[in-house]
């Protein structure tokens, strides 16, 4: 998945949010409502459906959620026009959407309540680029449980604290509140965020780190900051990946976002217990995902510790019939290992189950694995 994706883009510096504060009608959730948003944003993603994604969410409370709370009529004033072009603006679904487009998975792992007695809905997303997930904070807007905000795990915040970023770069900017030496330090950062992140999408990554270097200490501090230089630094050098990833963790050192970078680092550096230990992590805090076993397989694999790794796989194809990645891989390891038995059994449900062509099943293996298409067991199925 695009790490960058996740984070909305910084373009909504023009617009505008709400005039009051609204009052959330609150009543006990019935737990099937809740469910049924779970099938409805599912659904969503899976028919490409932009607007029915949307309307899970309540824009109004959403906003509420980082809007200056104040009696100054200005601010009231900037606040009413902020919202409504937040609320023409905002498009979680064409997020979502852009993510399929390049493979992505998108699954409902459960329902769980807060310490607060509020109800979530944690989602993962999962593609080539690595694993991801959403927690989607469900409350009670006039009597109908809507979605009021999404703490995204790799972006390492809630869209409510992207906004936020974004309008009070937009308040400040337009001196509504004050004109003092720090805000305005505050929007110079801001706009120089949005140029990293654009460089960063061109591949410009050199160039993209040197204005990172220019940005003030104190915007290095912040989250936001620091994970764009992570995902900068990844792109230059290991080294360079490592020391942003330190000083990430010694500012924030038990956050969720922490644990999936945490996979991949120790994976570049071939420490693979401690990528094991950062994906046990991540399954504590989220109180369990069955299906990070699927990378606990793949570390197995790399670690040659094959029994592992097939029965983790196994489990995947039991808990995940669906997900083809596990039978691909599990393909690779009979093969590496001389199982060609198992082998061709994998092949036959690619071919039954995932509707495989098996003349460019052929072609495939004597280009990847030539040694195996000469063995008596593939000979024999190829008849």
């Amino acid at each position: 998945m695009n790490r960058q994706s996740v984070v909305l883009v910084l373009t909504l510096f023009f617009l505008s949010c709400l005039s009051e504060k609204e009052t959330l009608e609150r009543k006990k959730i019935d737990k099937s409502e809740i469910e049924r948003i779970a099938v409805d944003l599912n659904n969503g993603f899976m028919n490409d459906d932009l607007k029915a994604i949307n309307k899970l969410y309540d824009k109004y409370a959403l906003a509420n959620r980082f809007l200056i709370k104040t009696s100054k009529e200005r601010v009231l004033e900037f606040n009413k026009g902020f919202y409504l072009g937040f609320a023409r603006q905002f498009n979680f679904g064409e997020i979502l959407i852009s993510e399929k487009s390049k493979g992505a998975i998108y699954d409902f792992v459960k329902l769980y309540k807060d310490d607060k007695e509020e109800y979530h809905l944690l989602f993962r997303f999962f593609s080539a680029e690595g694993i991801n997930y959403h927690d989607h904070l469900i409350q009670m807007v006039k009597n109908q449980p809507k979605i009021v905000d999404t703490y995204i795990f790799m972006a390492g915040e809630n869209l409510s604290d992207t906004y936020k970023t974004i309008y009070k770069s937009a308040l400040y900017g337009s001196n509504f509140l004050t004109k003092n030496i720090d805000n305005t330090r505050f929007v110079k950062d801001i706009k120089k965020l949005k140029e990293i992140r654009l460089l960063n999408s061109s591949g410009n990554y050199k160039q993209a780190n040197e204005i990172y270097q220019t940005l003030s200490s104190t915007a290095k501090q912040q989250k936001i900051y620091k994970l764009v230089n992570i995902s900068t630094s990844s792109n230059i050098s290991l080294v360079a990946y490592q020391k942003a990833i330190k000083d990430y963790e010694e500012k924030f050192p038990n956050d969720p976002s922490l644990y999936l970078i945490s996979i991949d680092s120790y994976l570049l550096k071939k420490e693979y217990k401690n990528s094991l230990f950062a994906i046990d992590k991540l399954d504590a805090y989220i109180k369990g995902d069955s299906f990070l076993n699927f990378l606990r397989a793949n570390i197995y694999f790399l670690k040659k510790d094959y029994k592992k790794a097939i029965e983790k796989y196994k489990f995947i194809n039991k808990e995940y019939p669906d997900f083809f990645d596990a039978y691909d891989s599990l393909l690779a390891l009979y093969i590496n290992t001389n199982k060609n038995k198992e082998a061709i059994e994998i092949l036959d449900i690619f071919i039954s189950k995932f509707e495989a062509n098996k003349e460019e099943l052929k072609l495939n293996l004597k280009e990847s694995f030539p040694t195996f298409t000469k063995t008596k067991e593939f000979k024999s199925w190829c008849k």
